[in-house]
């Protein structure tokens, strides 16, 4: 299965290229709202945008921007409000992110936060060879999974020529800086701008994909130890199925999506057009299992279920040179 979805998603960056990136361009929805549903009850709401600068001078230096402001009540008495940016140009070759986080009460008052800076960059640069047996030699090893254009001989050693990405990521939450976190990821490694739109990127054909991503830390899910990790995802398009979700039945495109082989299952929902109709995951727990399902929705029927929701654009980063610098949203 790795193997094949390796191959797979190879083949899809040669895609995504082709016609002056025609596929990524097409998949944007410029401005989009969704409910977040658990287990029959709205916990939460998106809103979305989607954009692309292009370059006409390098194309492959347009620039894909997603975007994301996000509300999620865990519980009555908590409430999380995020702004999210993933920027990457349009080749993959460089990308960074920004995330602030406030929870708070249902007083207002602050009781956590959270922000992360990230970067990645592709560069070529030589390296020395360890001849070492590598004990650890997984999927996400960079120094097998990325391209090596060249091996020759340096002094008594060898050493790789080779196209490296490096991804670093800084986060503090509340008032500590946690330990930066650096590593060079594999040749598969997508972006978080990209990783974002994956179910839509995909051609909707039955088919197995596997990536890497960075996977940021969730606040919301109960305490900040680290700022993420790089994790292998694995992704498959089904062929048409009949749906029921909610209220509603339609046929449509199921695409899997799983973190680590042993994940939890997310399941979207495309129509045959590539359009987004919803997604469900589900979460056991010991002997409880959480339902959560993210549905399209618009803004009146948000400010109809919540009392004065924040449905403004995400507020544009500062600094997006500077990869310590802060996001510094107008949170409530």
């Amino acid at each position: 299965m790795q193997r094949q979805g390796l191959y797979s998603s190879m083949g899809l960056f040669v895609i995504w290229n082709a016609n002056h990136y025609a596929m990524i361009r097409a998949a944007l929805v410029p401005d989009q709202y969704q409910r977040i549903i658990r287990d029959g009850q709205d916990v939460g709401y998106q809103h979305i945008v989607e954009e692309f600068e292009p370059n006409p001078k390098s194309p492959e230096e347009s620039i894909l921007r997603i975007g994301v402001r996000s509300r999620m009540m865990p519980t009555p008495q908590q409430q999380w409000d995020t702004e999210t940016w993933m920027i990457s140009s349009v080749d993959r070759k460089h990308e960074h992110w920004k995330t602030a986080a406030r929870g708070a009460d249902n007083k207002g008052q602050l009781i956590d936060s959270f922000s992360q800076v990230g970067t990645s960059d592709e560069q070529t640069k030589a390296f020395a060879i360890d001849t070492t047996p590598d004990a650890n030699n997984g999927s996400l090893d960079p120094d097998h999974d990325n391209n090596t254009l060249h091996r020759g001989p340096l002094g008594q050693g060898n050493v790789d020529v080779a196209t490296r990405r490096t991804l670093e990521a800084t986060t503090t939450h509340q008032k500590t800086e946690l330990s930066p976190f650096k590593v060079d990821v594999p040749v598969f490694y997508v972006p978080q701008a990209f990783s974002y739109l994956l179910p839509e990127l995909l051609p909707l054909k039955p088919k197995t994909y596997m990536f890497a991503t960075f996977v940021p830390t969730t606040p919301a899910g109960g305490g900040v130890t680290s700022g993420g990790n790089v994790m292998s995802r694995y992704m498959e398009v089904l062929p048409v199925q009949h749906v029921k979700l909610r209220d509603q039945e339609f046929d449509a495109i199921p695409v899997t999506d799983k973190l680590t082989l042993e994940g939890a299952l997310t399941t979207y929902y495309l129509s045959p057009e590539g359009k987004f109709l919803g997604s469900t995951s589900s979460f056991t727990e010991g002997d409880k299992t959480t339902l959560i399902e993210v549905v399209p929705t618009d803004s009146q029927t948000l400010d109809h279920i919540w009392s004065r929701p924040d449905l403004s654009r995400p507020n544009e980063p500062t600094g997006a040179d500077d990869e310590k610098s802060s996001l510094t949203p107008s949170l409530p």
